[in-house]
């Protein structure tokens, strides 16, 4: 997705959007098309979005919500969708980057004022020095032992569906030879 002209500059924007701005080359290096627009926010809490996927089948969400929880969180890897109920990824960023060494947090405080835009470097600068790694060695067996730890898309579903989920749940298929790797 291309941003349009017209939009909220990079400076003044919605973090989603100003993430995007930072982040855009980068991701489109190693092959992730943003999906949705992230100047628009999507809650009374004025939080927005930046969602990418890759030809592989693998997804990162940003998300920002300065309004009430005053926080920033980034999810990674395949896109479980179920209708109505909307989607999630497989878990938390953080613990990808866990399985390459890396300790990132869980989530950010956004903060005020200038606070917003160091943190919106600081999830950017924490993608750019972890997600190539990931990539390089992302399995599919990975994505799902992460996918059933506490808060990944199998509780999710579970939390939706009871058991058995698996048909009310579709699963982005993930296709490591598509994986764009520098």
């Amino acid at each position: 997705m291309t941003i349009l002209p017209g939009r909220p500059d990079a400076n003044t924007g919605p973090e989603a959007f100003r993430f995007h701005k930072l982040a855009q080359s980068f991701l489109a290096d190693l092959g992730f098309k943003l999906i949705n627009d992230p100047s628009v926010i999507i809650s009374p809490y004025q939080q927005t979005q930046a969602t990418y996927h890759s030809p592989s089948g693998l997804y990162i969400y940003t998300g920002f919500e300065p309004a009430d929880s005053n926080g920033a969180c980034i999810t990674f890897g395949r896109r479980w969708s179920a209708g109505k109920f909307g989607y999630v990824l497989s878990n938390n960023y953080s613990l990808f980057a866990a399985e390459q060494g890396v300790e990132l947090p869980t989530s950010y405080t956004l903060g005020y004022g200038n606070e917003i835009d160091n943190t919106i470097r600081q999830v950017f600068s924490d993608v750019e020095r972890t997600l190539p790694g990931m990539l390089r060695n992302i399995e599919l067996s990975t994505l799902q032992t992460l996918e059933e730890l506490p808060g990944g898309a199998v509780d999710w579903a579970t939390r939706l569906f009871g058991q058995p989920y698996k048909d009310q749940v579709e699963i982005s298929k993930f296709d490591q030879n598509l994986l764009c790797k520098d």
